[in-house]
């Protein structure tokens, strides 16, 4: 139960109910109780009622009621068979939050880091040095300028490299083993975060995110 309280499962959206980002159920819950010292954001979380078939299952994609509540008011919501978690109390058994909604009415930016994942996607796959396809497995992250030279944790110092290359060079200039990098990576713009969830973790995500 810790773990699963500790994941991104909860979509957060803006005031004008646009995704700006995930966080945990945890986060949602303290959220929700905006009279407490741990709350960093306020907000509401959102029940949706969906309608049911003949055969008793839910009709995800009509929406019958769509309500933003209080954290009293959530304590209360009926919990729905087959698409909720239940958090279990001492005292009582608490729906766990799909969605919460706040007051921030912006959407806000992000910045990519330079980690193995994004320079994958940046590179297709190919090394900086030999031009080969090779899986992430293969592939090391290789400063152009050494850390111990002075060189910074930027995109335009880094890039990935075949394991072996990167073992042999080490700390040796490029120049020195005949290497030329094929790769001189820019900082990507920031884009919306909105942009970067793309697949609903829940049904009730579908219901905000573009599909």
């Amino acid at each position: 139960m810790t773990d699963f309280l500790d994941r991104s499962t909860v979509l957060v959206l803006n005031s004008l109910y646009q995704p700006i980002g995930t966080i945990s159920p945890k986060k949602a819950l303290v959220a929700l109780n905006s009279a407490s010292d741990q709350c960093d954001i306020a907000a509401k979380a959102i029940d949706i009622q969906y309608a049911v078939g003949e055969d008793g299952k839910y009709d995800l994609e009509t929406v019958e009621t769509f309500t933003p509540c209080s954290f009293e008011e959530w304590l209360n919501v009926t919990v729905r068979p087959g698409l909720d978690q239940i958090i279990h109390t001492s005292k009582m058994q608490i729906r766990c939050p799909t969605v919460v909604i706040t007051n921030y009415s912006k959407i806000p930016m992000r910045r990519f880091r330079a980690t193995k994942s994004v320079l994958y996607e940046m590179q297709k796959g190919i090394c900086g040095y030999s031009g080969v396809k090779c899986n992430p497995k293969q592939l090391n992250i290789e400063h152009k300028l050494p850390r111990s030279k002075g060189g910074k944790d930027t995109f335009e110092n880094l890039m990935l490299v075949k394991k072996e290359i990167n073992f042999a060079r080490g700390n040796k200039p490029m120049k020195e083993l005949g290497l030329k990098p094929l790769f001189r990576h820019q900082e990507p713009k920031p884009i919306p975060a909105s942009f970067t969830i793309k697949t609903a973790v829940h049904p009730d995500w579908g219901y905000f995110i573009q599909k």
